[in-house]
């Protein structure tokens, strides 16, 4: 078997504020991530008879998985401390492709042969929209943190032999919220609620 696995990440970061003592700043992010793996596997196959002898000849394949993965994402986020607490507002944007391939070969008069039965390629591109807003702020004892998060996706899934396209768009709202009550310096209480989703892996996909 062969492994070879390739990866390439960049980052550019901007931060500015907007009055003298920083209580307003804005802070640009873009992302981007490159995933190369090539995968190659052999498999000999034999067929033993009850006395382990041999029976016919050995069944020879090949499967190559070859994977790229690209994705590229910017954010800006806005942060603003006032008197009551911090005010924090945020925008993403991202992109997502990955190209997924299977190929078998099976070895046959001494030369291979693609098994269009087995080999398929999936191809998978997902682009996100999201806003975010949130409040951070401490009332004598108590803490309040709160947020809301809205995504708008879409993703598409195409199997290029099958000829098949799996489109999908949703929008999704994750709010956040989290209450501590502190009675003294060693004990708190603690009411937290979250909803967020999770997303597979994409060599997977």
């Amino acid at each position: 078997s062969y492994n070879l696995i390739k990866n390439l990440a960049g980052n550019a970061y901007y931060k500015t504020s907007f009055d003298s003592i920083k209580n307003k700043a804005l802070v640009i992010n873009v992302d981007y991530y490159g995933y190369q793996q090539t995968y190659d596997v052999n498999y000999k196959s034999k067929t033993l008879q009850p006395d382990f002898t041999e029976k016919g000849s050995t069944f020879l394949q090949f499967n190559a998985k070859p994977l790229d993965i690209t994705i590229r994402s910017a954010t800006a986020d806005y942060t603003h401390n006032t008197l009551l607490g911090i005010w924090q507002v945020g925008l993403k944007t991202a992109w997502t492709k990955v190209n997924n391939r299977s190929i078998w070969k099976k070895y046959e008069e001494e030369k291979w042969i693609t098994d269009s039965s087995l080999t398929d390629q999936f191809l998978y591109n997902e682009y996100i929209q999201a806003a975010y807003g949130g409040f951070s702020g401490q009332f004598k004892q108590i803490n309040i943190d709160v947020s809301l998060r809205a995504e708008n996706t879409f993703s598409e899934g195409a199997s290029i032999v099958l000829k098949e396209t799996y489109p999908r768009r949703y929008i999704n709202l994750f709010p956040s919220a989290a209450i501590t009550y502190r009675l003294s310096t060693d004990h708190e209480w603690i009411i937290a609620y979250r909803r967020s989703i999770r997303r597979p892996l994409y060599k997977d996909i």
